[in-house]
């Protein structure tokens, strides 16, 4: 039922950033400016709470993608939600290696890739299966995803990965 996946898709991103805000309130010298991921590194404190959720957030992206199978009418639409279910994979694997190692660091720029990746191609499905305008606003925002980070490297990485995550979600 549609009501089941608009729930899934809103708790896994909620549950997220709810995370990240009690990631932040048990350890205050956080910054915005610094990589979510340090919410759940080495010396955070109560980093178990951030990283459990980011693996159970993913889990559930997986969930939302698992129930949208059964709507995908196209081929670029169907290697779209693949690479969401790969993305969200790599989210478990940030949660599951601690900040910094290079594990994590390889799995967090492979999640990023595939899901911006896979929005585009989401997007290019939407169009050819009927949806002109919501596919080409899902094309734009994940353009806009990889060109802020390319366009922006002046900026930190917090706020690069909350512009991101967030036009993923």
């Amino acid at each position: 039922p549609k009501r089941y996946k608009v729930g899934v898709s809103v708790l896994g991103a909620a549950l997220f950033w709810l995370v990240v805000y009690l990631g932040q309130l048990f350890n205050p010298s956080y910054s915005f400016l610094d990589q979510l991921s340090q919410l759940g590194g080495q010396g955070a404190v109560a980093a178990w709470i951030f990283n459990a959720g980011v693996i159970t957030a993913g889990g559930l992206a997986i969930g939302y993608c698992y129930l949208l199978m059964s709507q995908v009418r196209t081929l670029p639409s169907a290697v779209g939600l693949l690479f969401f279910v790969i993305a969200f994979v790599f989210l478990i694997l940030i949660g599951s290696f601690r900040w910094p190692s290079t594990i994590h660091l390889v799995s967090l720029i492979l999640f990023l890739s595939f899901a911006l990746s896979g929005g585009a191609l989401m997007g290019v499905g939407l169009r050819l299966e009927g949806y002109p305008r919501r596919g080409l606003v899902i094309i734009g925002m994940s353009f806009l995803g990889g060109a802020v980070s390319l366009l922006l490297p002046w900026l930190s990485e917090g706020p690069l990965e909350i512009i991101g995550i967030s036009l993923i979600m």
